[in-house]
């Protein structure tokens, strides 16, 4: 349930969040491990970390103004798939803050960078791809950047570990298609 207050604290923010300039800057927010949030070894719960990045993702969409776009043309984002990388625990009630960054993208797909700190050190590692879906299907990058402002970028090389990841994510989704797992 405290994710619902957390959507709501977020909803209320995002009117007086600053906008980033460009998508390829980071976005930053900061939450409380709270109770609800602990597993039996009293640390957060590693499902956790995914539900918080999904609300990262939301501060990171209004801050480049994708957000009203998105609503505006009833696009919902969708995620296909996610990796993460947890180093040290977060325990009740420290502060820490989710760091989120578009890193690549092509004509279907976004590729973000969610960083979990705590005083300023990393303690877990997410990438995730995910896309836009819209009444019409999957809503091109280059649209969506368009009608953000944004119709001037163009999407970065992928770093080393994007390029890996995103590589073994073909293979991957062959084998599922094929039904071999």
């Amino acid at each position: 349930m405290n994710l619902y207050f957390r959507l709501a604290w977020l909803i209320l923010k995002l009117q007086f969040l600053r906008r980033i300039q460009s998508p390829l800057e980071e976005a930053c927010l900061s939450f409380r491990v709270l109770p609800t949030d602990l597993d039996i070894n009293s640390h957060m719960n590693n499902g956790r970390y995914l539900t918080l990045m999904d609300l990262a993702r939301i501060d990171f969409m209004a801050k480049t103004g994708l957000l009203p776009i998105a609503f505006r043309n009833r696009w919902f984002p969708i995620l296909g798939s996610t990796q993460m990388i947890f180093r040290r625990p977060l325990k009740a009630f420290q502060r820490y803050e989710i760091k989120t960054k578009l890193v690549f993208w092509d004509e279907k797909w976004w590729v973000l960078s969610q960083s979990f700190e705590f005083q300023g050190k990393r303690v877990a590692y997410g990438l995730i791809r995910g896309l836009l879906k819209g009444p019409n299907g999957i809503v091109p990058t280059e649209l969506a950047m368009k009608n953000a402002g944004h119709s001037k970028l163009v999407p970065p090389d992928p770093p080393p570990n994007v390029s890996l990841w995103l590589k073994n994510l073909d293979t991957a989704f062959e084998v599922f298609k094929k039904g071999d797992y």
